[in-house]
C-alpha cells in the first residue's frame, strides 16, 4: 500500500504493507448462513468445521476433505496430513498422545513439516489432532 498526500500545507508519501487476515466467522460465512458452529460437521464427512477451516476443504462438500495418513516406523509413529494446515491468526491445529485412550499429553509430539510423530518405545501408542479457536 502506498499513501501519498496531496494537501498544499503538508507533503509526504509511505509506503507498507496491509495484511487482512481472515477470521474463521468470515471463512465458513462463504459457505453458509447463518454461520454453523466450529464444532460441527455441516456436510457429514467426520471432520469439523473447525478442521476443515485449518486445511482449507470445503465445509459444505462431502468430497471435499482433508486425509491423514499413518505411517509406523522403527523410531517414530507419525501423522501425514494433506492438504498442508494453513497457519490461521484465530486458530491452531495440533495434536495429543496416548497409551491407554484415556489419559492425552502433548509430551511427546513434535510437529513435523507433514504433520506430527512420536517416538514408537515399543509401548501401544496413540495419536489425535487438536483443534483450537482463539476468542
Amino acid at each position: 500500500v502506498e499513501a501519498t498526500v496531496t494537501d498544499p500545507n503538508y507533503a509526504g508519501t509511505a509506503s507498507g504493507a496491509l495484511v487482512i487476515d481472515a477470521s474463521y466467522l468470515s471463512w465458513i460465512e462463504a459457505f453458509f448462513s447463518p454461520a454453523p458452529d466450529a464444532l460441527l460437521d455441516s456436510d457429514g464427512d467426520g471432520w469439523l468445521n473447525l478442521a476443515e477451516y485449518l486445511f482449507d476443504t470445503d465445509p459444505s462438500q462431502r468430497s471435499s476433505l482433508p486425509s491423514v495418513t499413518s505411517v509406523f516406523s522403527q523410531t517414530t509413529l507419525a501423522l501425514q496430513l494433506s492438504p498442508t494446515p494453513l497457519a490461521r491468526p484465530d486458530a491452531s491445529l495440533g495434536a495429543q498422545t496416548s497409551i491407554n485412550l484415556l489419559n492425552w499429553t502433548t509430551e511427546g509430539v513434535n510437529a513435523t513439516p507433514s504433520g506430527f510423530s512420536v517416538p514408537n518405545d515399543s509401548s501401544r501408542r496413540f495419536l489425535k489432532l487438536t483443534y483450537t479457536l482463539f476468542p
